[in-house]
This record gives structure tokens, sequence and C-alpha cells, in this order.
């Protein structure tokens, strides 16, 4: 066994001379482990909320969506569909139409995101599951229905009860005036079905109509203003993606799931960076102590040292010991802080005790949140190594250099 990790474990559980040497060693070894508990909880806590947002967007986002690069709409019919779907890992894709329009209900009007969608879109994605009011219905026969927004339904006065039709307006891409302002609007109406919650943002932005009205309303037979596409489980993203754009070439633009909510995940993303980067300050702090804890520690056992030279330990040797001693403190904080931390993440995972607001509160959930991931483990234990062996090696250093002058003038 190493010499130096032995005398090092040693000195870590043996009583000290002085009992503040123990009372600030307890001090270092609990910062460090509450340091790294915070860490993975705050993190794993993050990982939550950002799996629920994802959970919700994928029913409402498809897995990739294409878009014209140039030009708001582009022709169906000669979209290659067909070898799209042909790609390995794609499952299905369904055309959309989507742009702003003015809705109008019992003298209420509401300017919101019409987007027509065809019949593959509520299979796909399972968006049936965001109803909170109703049900997920856009045609039945030749009767049109709309399905829309909580925010959207909520400042229109929706009541389904009523089965009264919504008025929907667009403006005419031929008219030539707008004197008579009425004329300028191609006009229809829609009965609604239901209402979906998603996230606030497109709760308050978007109606669901079937893809044909949105075509009649605005005026564009034959076109498209995006094709969603949908895999199966498990398939290679960064593959498909890749195999779309060289289908389809520079006309189009691909976007991921995560690409077409770019701004948020990259809001989520900076928040939990910053969330680290403060903890880890905290964490420095906390190693601060290691320093003391060494410096007083190499006084402390300076006989020790002066045996240990005489019974022929270089000056390596005596250095490795201390390296050793604030390692150990270090890594053994961490490592039972991390364990202590995935312990409680696992009760709030499976048990759900810190609840969001009270019981009654209209929250998406009632409790925070927790997912686990290896990553976060490895960086939090990584960044207590690292941090550990950086405080170690400053004092160990400096003071090893003193005693090494008084050792080398006793000697002499």
């Amino acid at each position: 066994m190493n010499t130096a990790l032995f005398i090092a474990k040693r000195y870590l559980i043996s009583k000290k001379s002085h009992n503040i040497i123990n009372i600030i060693s307890a001090i270092s070894f609990f910062g460090i482990l509450f340091s790294a508990m915070s860490l993975i909880i705050v993190l794993s806590v993050f990982n939550g909320f950002e799996k629920l947002i994802v959970g919700y967007f994928n029913s409402f986002n498809s897995d990739f969506q294409i878009s014209a690069s140039h030009g708001k709409v582009f022709d169906e019919t000669t979209f290659p569909f067909d070898k799209i779907n042909e790609i390995n890992g794609i499952s299905s894709s369904s055309k959309v139409l989507e742009d702003i329009a003015m809705v109008s209900y019992d003298e209420k009007q509401f300017l919101a995101k019409l987007k027509g969608v065809d019949s593959n879109y509520g299979i796909n994605n399972r968006f049936d599951t965001l109803i909170i009011d109703g049900q997920f219905l856009l045609q039945k026969g030749e009767i049109n229905y709309m399905s829309m927004g909580a925010g959207v339904a909520y400042h229109l006065g929706v009541n389904l009860a009523e089965y009264k039709s919504i008025k929907t307006y667009y403006p005419k891409r031929t008219s030539a005036s707008l004197t008579n302002p009425m004329n300028a609007f191609n006009t229809n109406v829609i009965i609604p079905s239901g209402v979906f919650s998603v996230q606030t943002d497109y709760d308050a932005e978007y109606v669901l109509v079937p893809l044909q009205y949105a075509q009649e309303l605005m005026n564009y037979p034959n076109e498209i203003s995006a094709v969603e596409v949908f895999t199966l489980p498990k398939s290679n993203s960064k593959k498909i993606q890749k195999n779309l754009q060289n289908l389809l070439g520079e006309k189009f633009v691909i976007k991921n799931k995560f690409q077409q909510e770019e701004m948020l995940f990259k809001v989520m993303q900076s928040e939990k960076i910053a969330i680290y980067a403060i903890l880890t300050f905290i964490l420095i702090l906390a190693m601060f102590n290691i320093v003391g804890t060494l410096a007083m520690l190499i006084l402390d056992k300076k006989e020790d040292i002066q045996i240990l030279f005489h019974m022929g330990a270089t000056k390596s040797t005596i250095k490795s010991i201390f390296m050793w001693e604030g390692f150990l403190l270090n890594f053994s904080g961490g490592l039972i802080g991390l364990s202590i931390g995935a312990f409680l993440c696992w009760i709030q995972q499976f048990y759900g005790i810190i609840k969001i607001g009270s019981e009654n509160a209209a929250y998406i959930m009632n409790v925070y949140p927790v997912h686990m991931e290896t990553s976060d483990f490895l960086i939090v234990l990584c960044t207590v190594i690292i941090l550990g062996v950086l405080s170690t090696i400053i004092p160990v250093n400096k003071l090893a250099k003193r005693l090494y002058l008084n050792s080398d003038k006793s000697q002499s």
C-alpha cells in the first residue's frame, strides 16, 4: 500500500491534538458535502422541468419541421412526400398551413395564429392528450371544427356547450381597394370543438383547423407553409435530419424539435449554467476551509514530519501525505454529498414530497419534477476533484517549503 496514502488516511480519521483543527476539518467536510448535494439536486430539478416542457412540446411540435427557405408557402403537389416517408426512421408526415388570422366570437375579436393541419396531425403527436375541455375534433363529415388554445378561448369567452360558430377573417390576396374593409377579407365560419393547453405562448396564440379550411380561407389552393415530420421511437435524429437536407437541398429549411423552440431551450440552458456557476462559487468558498485545515494540520504534525525525515522519508513523500489528505477530504465530502443528493432526488421523484404551491393550485404539476442524469453527477464530481486539487496544492507547496527549510537547518 502507498505509504503516503496510508498515513493520510490515519490523519483523516484520527483525533488531532488541537480541537480547533477537528472543528475546521468538520466544517470543510460538511461544506463540500452540502455544496455537492445542492449542485446535484438543483441540476436534477432543472432537468425535471426541461423534461416536462419537452414532453408537452412533443405533443405540439413535430420531430422535424420543413419550411421553404424563401417565401411563405410552397406547392404541396410537387413536394416529395413519398421519398420522405421512405427515409429510415420516419413514421409519417403532415401538411401544415399557418398564418395570422382574425377570429370572432359573440362580437369579441382576437388575432390568432391559425394553423391548418391534415388528418395525420392528431394521430402522430397524440395532440388529444393536451385537450382540457371538449374534444380534439377537426372534421366530421362536411362540418369543420376548431381546437383553440386556452388563452384564445379565454379572450373570446368561448363556451363549448353553446355550440356557437366562430367567424374567421383573412385579408384577400387579390384585394385592390380597402375602401370597404369587410370586402377586403375572406370570411368563413367554424364550430369550436375543444380547448388545449401546452404552454402560455402557444395557448394565447394558436387555433387549429382542417387544412382544406385554412387553404380556402387564405386562398392558398394546393399550397402549404410547412411539412411536419414524425419519427419512430429511438430513431437517429441527426441522421434523419441530414438525410432530409440532402433530399430537399437548400430550397428548404429543416428544424428539429429543439431548433423549433431554440430561444426557449437556450434560456433554459443559460439558467442551468448560471445556477451551476453560482453553486460552484459557493463550493469554492467551502474549499477555502481546506486551505486552513491543511495549514493547521501541517503545523500540528510538525514533530511527525521531523520523525519521518529522520526515518528516511523524502520531501516528496511528506508532500504527498498532505496532498492525499486534502484529496481524501474533498473526495469523500463530494462523494457523500452526491449520494445524499441522489437519495433525496429519488425520494422526490417517486414520492413527490415537496409540493409546488398549495394542493388546490392550478399547476401542470403539483410537485417539483426531478430527473437525474449521469452526466450531471460526473460534472459535479469532476468539479469537486479539480477544485479540491487546486485548493490542496497551494497550501501544501507553500507550507511544506517552510518545513523543508526548517528541517534542513535542523539537520545541518
